[in-house]
């Protein structure tokens, strides 16, 4: 066996008796993983992607068929319209999703793809060229999307090697027109660099890549620390600041930036503000940094009558970021009772309009949560209890209403989580 061949193996040896997806094109690299994957005896089903953009990709389609069919492997085909906005990013969603959904359906415990080394350099040209900040240089064996394991077992073999391999055993793959042009930035960096570049020039660049993995690991393992001792905030003001905010922006919402784009947003976080990234809203308030998804909203809950209020205690409700429990014990502010007349009760997002009588005089709920010094996107997402009238009795961090007041409260409404104030 090649060198890259025994690398394979043993990557695949703690994924053998586990049902695997295979990503396969028609082309020579994930023809060649194929079969490699089936001589190693692992459990397979396979996933194709028929984009229908080419004149060849229903040959393409018809290599992979044939071969599942020869061999009794399970195929699944997807053939997407209707691409939207930059066609590669919108077929990498499609595919990717189209592997979830295939793994899932399947009982798939990983979906493997047949990356290689050439693969691993173009990545990591391309995050230099972009100056983009990912988890690490290049592609790792393993990963994931959403909950789906993705496991790359050729990245020790070059394009050449999984060509070879076809040919050696008569493997039949097709040859995708569209990678032979340079319409994509991509294609240029492989044509211009890879292409030309011969094993020795290859091996450097390989050393140069894991160089700057090296170097990436250790500065986001200080990041790592610095966010765990400080207060985000804290990260703002330092010498580093851009590379802090991705380190901590990456952790929360999944995504990785450049270093132009952390240092514009490092400049627009120096006063109160919020700012809408990748379905999340950041927000600068005070002495809070703060990273809440645009879609936590919570969902109204109505009680009709007194036992329904009784039986929500201990039951979670609010968004992810302000959650609340009814309780029959707590603080006074957390404290309010309500009569027959109250019901139903109805529990959920306050809106501009809406105002409290306190003791002091009426007041509208945001103004009385602004004067609270809660940021915006915590105090959009604090529930309020109305009663039948679409009267504000209780505001958390404010209090009941003056009609909702009593020294012996019948219930309280407890926050379960805490966020820095």
């Amino acid at each position: 066996m090649a060198e890259w061949e025994d690398k394979a193996a043993a990557f695949l040896r703690p994924w053998k008796g586990l049902k695997i997806a295979a990503a396969v094109s028609g082309g020579p690299d994930s023809m060649a993983m194929l079969d490699f994957l089936r001589r190693e005896g692992l459990d397979l089903a396979v996933c194709h992607v028929n984009y229908q953009k080419r004149d060849t990709a229903g040959r393409d389609e018809e290599i992979v068929k044939k071969y599942c069919m020869r061999h009794q492997i399970p195929f699944r085909v997807l053939k997407p319209q209707n691409a939207k906005g930059n066609f590669q990013g919108w077929a990498r969603q499609v595919r990717y999703d189209f592997f979830l959904e295939s793994a899932r359906e399947l009982g798939c415990s990983a979906v493997a793809l047949a990356h290689q080394q050439d693969d691993v350099l173009e990545t990591w040209l391309m995050q230099k060229e972009k100056n983009i900040l990912p988890e690490c240089y290049g592609l790792k064996e393993t990963g994931h999307w959403k909950d789906l394991a993705v496991i790359r077992p050729l990245l020790a073999a070059s394009k050449q090697d999984l060509q070879d391999y076809c040919d050696a055993r008569q493997i039949a793959y097709g040859i995708d027109e569209s990678n032979l042009g340079n319409h994509y930035r991509r294609n240029q960096l492989r044509h211009s660099v890879l292409d030309a570049a011969d094993p020795k020039q290859k091996e450097d660049l390989l050393v140069q890549m894991e160089d700057d993995r090296r170097k990436l690991e250790e500065k986001r393992r200080k990041a790592k620390g610095f966010l765990a001792e400080k207060p985000a905030v804290d990260l703002l003001v330092q010498n580093d600041a851009w590379f802090l905010l991705e380190a901590w922006l990456s952790s929360k919402t999944g995504h990785h930036y450049g270093r132009k784009h952390m240092e514009e947003l490092v400049k627009k976080l120096s006063h109160d503000q919020v700012i809408e990234l990748d379905g999340w809203q950041i927000e600068r308030y005070k002495n809070n940094l703060l990273a809440v998804q645009t879609e936590d909203v919570m969902t109204p809950v109505v009680l009709k009558d007194a036992h329904a209020l009784q039986s929500m205690e201990d039951i979670p409700f609010g968004s992810s970021v302000c959650r609340f429990e009814l309780k029959a014990d707590g603080r006074k502010i957390e404290s309010f009772t309500v009569s027959e007349e109250d019901f139903p009760l109805r529990i959920g997002p306050w809106k501009n309009t809406d105002q409290i009588r306190l003791s002091f005089g009426t007041k509208k709920v945001g103004r009385a949560l602004m004067d609270r010094r809660i940021p915006k996107v915590i105090r959009t997402r604090i529930p309020v209890i109305k009663n039948r009238w679409d009267q504000v009795i209780f505001v958390p961090f404010i209090g009941c209403d003056v009609a909702h007041f009593s020294c012996k409260p019948g219930a309280f409404m407890v926050e379960l989580t805490a966020y820095i104030r």
